[in-house]
């Protein structure tokens, strides 16, 4: 009688779709820091520090600002400041896990002396291969870095 609940559930095994007993793709937990050194010695001020969650395969974003909103007289689309971050893991030829990232950081420098809507900023790409859990700086001027934290979630 007791084999008889065990041969049910083998048989719910072999008969469930092989989606449904699939592993789940990677994910991992991207964290970018973006600082600014002021003179020689620290300490950075941070200009911001997204943390976004990502699966293999699939894109990511992340923003966190504003819109100027489009000139009723001009039209087209608003411009859009502040923090973004936008990316997307994939599996590479040789079977490892490969980020591509875009990090922006741009503000609102519009100012009454002129008679002009500006945002300006930063703008970094970045290709990295995700053995394991790393860190990465990299230096964008004399004096600004992103440091980029990317973890596999469950390991």
């Amino acid at each position: 009688m007791r084999l008889l609940p065990l041969a049910v559930c083998a048989l719910a095994v072999l008969a469930a779709p092989r989606f449904l007993l699939a592993q789940a793709p990677q994910q991992y937990i991207i964290t970018a820091t973006f600082y600014e050194l002021r003179g020689e010695q620290p300490p950075a001020k941070i200009l911001a520090e997204p943390k976004v969650m990502a699966t293999v395969g699939r894109k990511f974003s992340y923003l966190s600002g504003g819109e100027i909103p489009p000139d009723p007289k001009f039209g087209g689309e608003g411009l859009e400041f502040g923090t973004r971050m936008d990316g997307i893991i994939r599996t590479n030829t040789d079977g490892q896990a490969q980020m591509l990232l875009i990090f922006q950081l741009t503000e609102n420098v519009s100012g009454k002396e002129t008679d002009a809507e500006v945002v300006a900023g930063r703008i970094c790409k970045v290709r990295l291969n995700l053995s394991q859990a790393q860190e990465k700086e990299v230096k964008l001027a004399p004096n600004c870095t992103l440091k980029l934290r990317v973890e596999p979630v469950g390991d």
